[in-house]
């Protein structure tokens, strides 16, 4: 169970062995600064986020998340994985819903204001219990959790540790790929959702809301485009 590690090409592949060596210690860069470095690319406050969002996908991200959530209690109390300086939370906390906790692996980016509660965890290993949180959410953090045997073990983590809700926000392929961003290290992998997600969505889960956002270009990558989902999935009988 998990993502097939054969869907990606050959060549991809090769692209990725000239990493392999290398990513512990992209690994440790992340932690250190790199996902610092990511945090700066990015707005973090919500007037910063919807203009950025109505250039890339013509609607503001607090219109999007609302119609995505909108039949979700506002008590809801949501874990965000790879938090980083909370730009996706405040977009949360903007429509309503408080309470919230991030993580992320790279201190100085919780420490650079991420909203509520924060714990330094990896996605991968939770300090939480199975059930142990309302809902679980990610905004854009997929992509950076590694090729297809990381990914599967942080996705699993997810969907263990979440009891009503998981709510992603993410960059999705029709094909699986890597995708490089300038001289940030590691890679970003991206993937189709349907071979991310429902390898672990048994009975007790379905997708209750899934909207797929006009394409992007992925800068550095030409040709390269890619789908913003919007994805809710949620315990069956809620």
């Amino acid at each position: 169970m998990g993502i097939n590690a054969d869907a990606v090409t050959p060549e991809q592949m090769e692209q990725y062995e000239c990493y392999q060596n290398e990513l512990n210690r992209a690994a440790s860069e992340w932690r250190a600064g790199t996902g610092a470095r990511w945090a700066d690319r990015n707005p973090t406050d919500v007037e910063g986020t919807n203009a950025s969002w109505m250039t890339r996908y013509g609607k503001p991200k607090t219109w999007v998340v609302h119609d995505a959530l909108r039949t979700v209690p506002r008590d809801v109390k949501w874990l965000e994985i790879g938090c980083s300086s909370g730009a996706h939370s405040r977009v949360l906390e903007a429509v309503g819903f408080r309470g919230l906790v991030g993580t992320d692996v790279n201190r100085d980016s919780l420490l650079a204001g991420s909203i509520g509660r924060v714990c330094q965890a990896d996605a991968a290993a939770l300090p939480y219990p199975t059930d142990g949180v309302d809902g679980i959410t990610t905004g854009g953090t997929l992509m950076h959790l590694g090729p297809a045997d990381r990914l599967t073990e942080s996705v699993r983590e997810i969907f263990r540790v979440a009891r009503s809700y998981v709510f992603l926000v993410e960059l999705w392929s029709a094909e699986p790929m890597m995708v490089l961003f300038g001289d940030l290290l590691p890679p970003a992998w991206l993937y189709p959702w349907e071979q991310v997600l429902l390898p672990f969505m048994d009975d007790g889960w379905e997708v209750v809301y899934h909207e797929v956002h006009h394409l992007i270009k992925i800068k550095g990558q030409s040709k390269l485009t890619a789908p913003m989902g919007v994805t809710l999935i949620a315990r069956k009988g809620l």
